[in-house]
Parts: C-alpha cells; sequence; structure tokens
C-alpha cells in the first residue's frame, strides 16, 4: 500500500454515516504494520481534515479512533482515513488521492495542501541510527575540602575523632594527627591563619 506524497489532499463529508466496518482497519492495527510511514501519513489525514473543518463542517471530534481502507488503483492501493464526528455520525473520509464517489453520495469536498511531517523518531532517542546508545562514565564524587586538605599535609583522623562530638572550645580548635603521631591544633584567635599551636599531647613514640 503506498502513502501518496503529491500536494494535495482530499476531503470528503459524506451524507450518510458509515456504519459498516467490516471493509475498514482500525487505524491502530493499521499503523502497527509500518510504524514511521503510516503514523505519519494518518496524522497529515488528521490535519487535512483540521484544515478543511469549516468548509466541510467538522467540530473537531470524533466518535471513536479512526480507521483506514483502501481504493484499488492497480498495481498498488491508496489509503484512505474515515473519521465519525460525535453528533449524529456525520462521517468524513481523508485521502490523498480523489476518489471516485456515487452521485448523491459527498455533502461537501474540500482541498488542502499535506502538512510537512518527518517519517522519523527524534535523533536524541536511544536507538535512533544517528545516537547510538553509548555507556556513560560512572559518576565520580567529589571529596570534601577538609579530606583533601589532610591528605596534603599528611594528617588523618582516627575513627574516634570522627565520631566524637566536639565539646567546649573544641568546637573551635580542630584537631590534625600527623603520621608521626604529633598533635596539632589550631588556635582559636587565629582563624583563617596558617599558624598552629603544637602539642605533644599523644606523641608516640
Amino acid at each position: 500500500m503506498s502513502h501518496p506524497s503529491g500536494g494535495i489532499m482530499f476531503v470528503y463529508a459524506l451524507t450518510q454515516p458509515i456504519d459498516d466496518f467490516d471493509a475498514l482497519t482500525p487505524l491502530p492495527d493499521w499503523i502497527a504494520a509500518d510504524p514511521a510511514a503510516r503514523t505519519r501519513w494518518a496524522l497529515q489525514a488528521v490535519l487535512a481534515l483540521a484544515d478543511a473543518a469549516t468548509q466541510v463542517r467538522w467540530d473537531g471530534d470524533m466518535r471513536h479512533l479512526p480507521s483506514v481502507g483502501a481504493v484499488l488503483t492497480p498495481p498498488d492501493a491508496i489509503p484512505y482515513l474515515t473519521i465519525k464526528q460525535d453528533n449524529n455520525g456525520t462521517t468524513f473520509v481523508i485521502s490523498g488521492v480523489e476518489l471516485p464517489w456515487p452521485a448523491g453520495t459527498i455533502d461537501a469536498t474540500a482541498r488542502t495542501r499535506p502538512r510537512p511531517i518527518g517519517a522519523w523518531t527524534p535523533p536524541h532517542q536511544p536507538g535512533h541510527p544517528a545516537n547510538p546508545t553509548t555507556p556513560r562514565p560512572p559518576h565520580r564524587r567529589l571529596r570534601h575540602r577538609s579530606a583533601l586538605l589532610n591528605r596534603r599535609h599528611g594528617a588523618t583522623r582516627t575513627d574516634a575523632q570522627r565520631s566524637a562530638r566536639p565539646s567546649g572550645g573544641a568546637e573551635n580548635s580542630p584537631t590534625l594527627i600527623t603520621a608521626s603521631g604529633q598533635t596539632w591544633r589550631r588556635n582559636p584567635r587565629t582563624f583563617g591563619a596558617r599558624s598552629h599551636e603544637r602539642s605533644h599531647i599523644g606523641q608516640t613514640r
């Protein structure tokens, strides 16, 4: 089944509603056979009806999902979209070619230009050939600045110090223990300076 890409879409409003759907295929089932191309064509057909709404007196609603039929034009078949309005069942037919209708079956006719719609998915979606999925590098957590400073000066904190809750003036006097076991305590009166008070408390031999 071909989807004409000509410059005209034909929209018809029928004089009598269509109630026999045996020769029609529900739109979702029809699209499933060729999703990209058929979704594009169905959207163009619905937009053509919207563009011709005033001429064919379409209110913009649908009683149910559209159905698709086909007109045999050897060696191919041309699809047409059938939409029923949610009133007394007014039926509209949209096709990419002019359809032959028996006399007295058409209430209104309109012609519109098809809207340009690309028959592909957005390139940023996974699986698109223009953007193959590649593994992302693992997330790296930044270390706290104090840990970097301790590492630079060769000092580490013991587990007891990590879990101990500071008391009194200790909040303003953080203690560092160097690799040699010496204890360094920051003087709270010189906060922000590089000088430290040196204490031999806890020094190991």
